[in-house]
Parts: C-alpha cells; structure tokens; sequence
C-alpha cells in the first residue's frame, strides 16, 4: 500500500512541477502577435456612408495592393462597394469610383467576394432582378468595373426564373469559376458551377 501511495505522491508532484514550469513559462515579445487597426481607428471604419450599415466583407490581395469589398446600404437597398488600401501611405482609396457595382443600382446586392486571374481582378456578388435573384460579374480595368456576366437581365443563372445567391470565385488551372447555389421552384437548392 505505500508503494502504490508513494506513486501517486511521486506522479502528482511531477505533474505540479510541471504546472508550475508551464504557468511561469512566457512567450517572447518577438513571437507574440500584435494587431493594429489599419481603418483609420475612428468611428468610420471603411463605410462609404458612415450612417448605414455594411455586411459581408470580403478581401484579396491583387497587384501587391489590399482591396475589400462589402454589401452596404443606401437606406433602401445593399450596395457593392470596394476600396484599395496603400500599405505605404497607411489610406483606403476608392476602388469603385464612388460608383456601386450593381449592375442596376435601385436593386439589392449582396454577398460579394473577389478572386484574382491572369492579373486581373473579378468581383462577384448576388443581386435582386425581377423578381429572382441573379449571380452578378465584373472585372477591373484602366478604366474601371466592366461586367463579365452579359450584363443582361439574367446574370449567370443556370435558369433566371430561380433565385441564385452565395457566389464564390476561385482561380484554377488557368481559369476564373463561379460556385453558387440556386433555388429550383421545387424547393430543391443545386449547387452550380460556371468557368471562363
């Protein structure tokens, strides 16, 4: 019997000592990481209109340069908005020319996301049409957002009388592809898939 106490002894003072060694264990000041806000820190944040409310950001690094996008409110309707941030001036910029995205600024957008291809950048984002949502594309060039989805009414949608939400881009193997989902009338939600 005193054998098997002084193990237990033994084990749960090797096991305090070892708590004791990990409590007073510090991480070096160089290991630890810091955040700071590159926002500016104020009460702003990146909105273009500070009284209304922005939702799903989304960034990408693109030509050496941060740009984020998001959905925010005119008051009556989701805007996709983008900015481009200059890491060595420490400012956001404007990356949509004070211009939404939208393919029809009076209609609700949603959702963004961004993904870079041969140098160029691509934004994609969900958007109310008439009455069904539509998957929305555009591109970036020297002279600013160019839609890359047709720029019809229907947008990408597999069938533009069902609801298309949640695009994701993603480079591949030379190629831009389109994920979303798309509600059929039946209730059923496929998933869908587009490349250019």
């Amino acid at each position: 019997m005193k054998v098997v106490q002084s193990r237990k002894i033994s084990v749960m003072a090797g096991a305090l000592a070892i708590l004791i060694i990990l409590m007073n264990f510090r991480i070096p000041a160089a290991l630890a990481e810091t955040w700071s806000f590159v926002d500016g820190n104020g009460t702003t944040g990146l909105n273009y209109d500070v009284s209304k409310a922005a939702s799903t950001p989304y960034m990408v690094n693109f030509g050496g340069s941060l740009y984020v996008t998001w959905a925010e409110s005119s008051g009556t309707n989701g805007q996709i908005r983008v900015k481009k941030y200059d890491s060595d001036s420490g400012t956001w910029s404007t990356a949509d020319n004070d211009t939404p995205l939208n393919v029809n600024a009076a209609k609700d957008a949603q959702n963004p996301t961004l993904a870079v291809l041969g140098g160029t950048l691509y934004a994609a984002w969900q958007e109310a049409g008439s009455p069904y949502w539509q998957v929305r594309v555009k591109k970036l060039t020297a002279t600013g957002w160019v839609s890359v989805d047709g720029d019809g009414a229907g947008g990408l949608n597999y069938n533009t009388s069902n609801n298309a939400r949640n695009a994701k881009l993603a480079a591949y193997n030379g190629s831009l592809y389109l994920l979303w989902d798309e509600a059929l009338g039946s209730g059923i939600t496929q998933m869908r898939v587009k490349k250019v």
